[in-house]
């Protein structure tokens, strides 16, 4: 059941990119979500393709370029796409210079637009996560993991299991 259930997800996704190519070509937004959609759905099982990483790694950055060309009005998605792709580095790819950078740019824009949701306490998090992991500067992992946690607990308030996972 499981195999059957992410083959069906990974060709849905597959078909609705070829889908967008033919009626909306490949520069439009509807292309770029499908390729974001797609590379979100196979990172999920990238150990069980082949060329997995290289394929998930091109379907964001298909998407990314798409928003970027549009960024007044996809900001969000870029962060998000940002956020994604700083994971991807971290741990498909061990380049954690890209990691920072994707993590650093989304953290960017979602602060220019004063957004403080999940996505904003998600990318603390992965900052401190490569702060920790990475740089094993411990205080600046921890400043990070503090402004995340602080920005989840206003979220969900107290009794979210959020909050008790980010101690």
């Amino acid at each position: 059941l499981y195999h059957f259930q992410r083959n069906l997800n990974i060709d849905w996704h597959r078909k609705l990119k070829n889908l967008s190519i033919s009626k909306y070509g490949k520069n439009s937004v509807q292309f770029g979500n499908a390729c974001q959609l797609l590379a979100r759905t196979m990172s999920d099982f990238v150990n069980e393709f082949k060329d997995g990483l290289n394929k998930i790694e091109k379907n964001y950055m298909t998407a990314l370029r798409i928003y970027e060309k549009n960024k007044d009005v996809f900001r969000v998605e870029i962060a998000k796409i940002c956020n994604n792709l700083t994971i991807f580095y971290k741990n498909g790819r061990n380049d954690f210079k890209k990691s920072e950078y994707f993590c650093l740019k989304s953290l960017k824009i979602l602060n220019d637009l004063k957004i403080e949701n999940s996505d904003t306490a998600e990318a603390y998090n992965n900052l401190a996560m490569i702060y920790q992991d990475v740089k094993n500067d411990n205080i600046k992992a921890i400043k990070y993991y503090r402004i995340s946690l602080k920005i989840k607990k206003k979220i969900f308030g107290l009794e979210h299991p959020d909050i008790a996972s980010s101690y």
